[in-house]
């Protein structure tokens, strides 16, 4: 669990810190020093009560959380309020249990208690574990802090959870099941393009009919989860243009094909219950090369949709669904 630190941690903390900096200069990383951090910096956070640690009988984690540091003035951050993390460390004994992500989760949850719009972190570009982790929590990069030579960070809180979402990605990746997980956490309703695309025994809607039903819909739903792609069916620039948040499972090809066999399986001879009548569920030769092309003749696009957009929209890519299950538990 994670708690405030208090003087009697510093012991533990000393030895924490010293391990852990054996640990990242073994792999080439310079970011801490022999005398950095210390018993100085860790009382120094604790009489501030800025100081927690993951206490699971031992203490096995780290972190300060401070209200302002003058390293991050000159950073181009996004979001308006921030709280910045500092000395986020685990020790070398327990890395890759979890401690790191209970703790970052922690960290996301005690700045929205403060009201703060993101969590603000820097590190040392070598320390390629910190920055897998900010990956995976769906940190973006901000600058560079010369002064200290760190890369900056910033994770919205999303305190206010964004209520206009869309969501990206190939067929069998999960969009469906997100969107109604994202429904329900947020109490949205959610909409696939494919029952507003596809009529009675797939039969498909002409273009300027599919415009109109998706206008029409944007028109009348302030608040809505959104899947499929879509992107040159003339709907693509109407639903950026009503979404605060753009969704991207990126996943290797092999995950969609073992989702649409999933699927297969559990519909088969049978219509989803949020497509038209006599849309049976099957994988034919075009559904297959659809999906086995996908990442080389659609991600690009998306991505780049996702690069274009990202000062106007919370953009979030996922690689793995433990990244994603991650982000809804921080939600």
């Amino acid at each position: 669990m994670v708690r405030k630190a208090t003087l009697n941690d510093i012991p533990a903390l000393f030895a924490m810190a010293r391990n852990t900096v054996i640990a990242m200069h073994a792999k080439g990383i310079d970011q801490w020093s022999s005398e950095y951090p210390g018993n100085a910096d860790f009382t120094q956070d604790i009489e501030r009560s800025d100081g927690y640690v993951w206490d699971n009988g031992t203490v096995h984690g780290y972190f300060a959380l401070v209200e302002t540091d003058p390293h991050y003035k000159g950073i181009a951050w996004r979001e308006s309020s921030g709280i910045a993390v500092h000395r986020l460390m685990t020790d070398p004994s327990v890395q890759r249990t979890g401690v790191a992500k209970a703790m970052m989760l922690a960290i996301i949850d005690e700045a929205k208690k403060r009201h703060r719009d993101a969590v603000w972190i820097d590190t040392h570009p070598a320390n390629d574990a910190m920055r897998a982790l900010l990956f995976h929590f769906g940190f973006k990069e901000r600058g560079f802090i010369d002064a200290i030579y760190r890369i900056a960070y910033e994770r919205p809180t999303f305190k206010n959870p964004p209520q206009s979402i869309l969501i990206f990605g190939n067929s069998g990746v999960g969009k469906t099941t997100l969107s109604k997980q994202l429904s329900a956490k947020l109490g949205i309703p959610y909409v696939h393009l494919d029952s507003l695309y596809w009529q009675e025994n797939w039969q498909s809607t002409p273009r300027d009919q599919f415009i109109q039903t998706v206008n029409e819909y944007l028109s009348t739903h302030d608040a809505f989860v959104m899947d499929g792609n879509y992107l040159t069916s003339g709907t693509l620039k109407p639903r950026l243009a009503h979404t605060e948040m753009l969704i991207f499972l990126d996943y290797p090809t092999q995950v969609a094909l073992n989702g649409i066999k999933k699927r297969e399986k559990e519909y088969s001879g049978q219509a989803r219950s949020d497509m038209a009548d006599g849309c049976i569920e099957k994988i034919d030769q075009e559904f297959l090369t659809y999906v086995l092309n996908f990442n080389h003749t659609r991600r690009p696009s998306i991505l780049g949709i996702l690069q274009e957009n990202q000062e106007t929209h919370h953009t979030l890519r996922f690689a793995t669904r433990n990244a994603l299950h991650t982000f809804l538990e921080s939600l």
